[in-house]
C-alpha cells in the first residue's frame, strides 16, 4: 500500500507539473491520493486497535 501511495505521489506531481492546480485531472489525482492514504491510515489504525 505505501508504494501504491508514492507511486501516486509521484504521478500527482508529474499531472500539477503538466496542467496546473486547478486542471480536474489534477484534483482527481489528488483526490485518488486522498483515497489511498485513507484507506492505508484506517487498516493502520484497526492493526493498532487489534
Amino acid at each position: 500500500m505505501v508504494e501504491e501511495i508514492e507511486r501516486k505521489k509521484m504521478e500527482l506531481r508529474r499531472v500539477v507539473d503538466a496542467y496546473g492546480l486547478n486542471a480536474k485531472v489534477t484534483i482527481q489525482c489528488s483526490q485518488d491520493l486522498d483515497k489511498l492514504i485513507i484507506t492505508y491510515q484506517s487498516s493502520v489504525l484497526k492493526a493498532a486497535v487489534s
